[in-house]
């Protein structure tokens, strides 16, 4: 919402920036690495061609592992065991999934992310099983699983059961 992006672009960050040199190293015409708002620290990673994907070059971020809150792997072959190449992004805030090829063994692997408070995992093989990693991740706000094995039941127990998570279903 409006409001959330206006209080995320003020945000003060207990980190550095990167160097434009760095950051600019890292795009190619398959990810695209750039500050989240203007004048904030803050990066956003998102990967553009399916084709050309590798998970390995999310190791490539690593030299501003300190700085990056969002990716963005929408539609990318990303697989369970590639999963725990997130937990080098100690700041990661929103994480983008939708559409690859994770399960609820790759769910299992962002348990560390202290900080994730966006999960979006739509069209993917996960069902009601992901709910013990769903309660480990604290800073959990906002839950997208639209087009996955869960039931519409399992959603409303877990809306009750995890009120300060915004699950989103339909």
């Amino acid at each position: 919402n409006l409001y959330e992006e206006r209080e995320l672009s003020n945000k003060i960050y207990p980190f550095k920036a990167a160097s434009k040199e760095v950051v600019s190293k890292l795009n190619t015409p398959y990810r695209k690495v750039y500050p989240l708002y203007h004048n904030s620290p803050a990066l956003a990673a998102v990967y553009l061609l399916s084709s050309e994907f590798k998970s390995e070059s999310l190791n490539e971020l690593s030299t501003i592992k300190d700085q990056i809150v969002e990716i963005n792997l929408n539609k990318m072959p990303l697989d369970d065991k590639s999963t725990s190449l997130f937990q080098q992004f100690k700041n990661l805030e929103k994480l983008y999934l939708n559409t690859t090829k994770i399960s609820n063994d790759g769910i299992k692997n962002l348990t560390k992310l202290n900080n994730l408070h966006s999960l979006s995992i739509t069209n993917n093989k996960v069902n009601k099983g992901i709910e013990s990693y769903i309660g480990e991740i604290k800073s959990l706000k906002n839950l997208f699983l639209t087009n996955t094995d869960i039931e519409p039941k399992t959603i409303e127990q877990w809306r009750k059961k995890y009120p300060k998570i915004n699950i989103v279903y339909e």
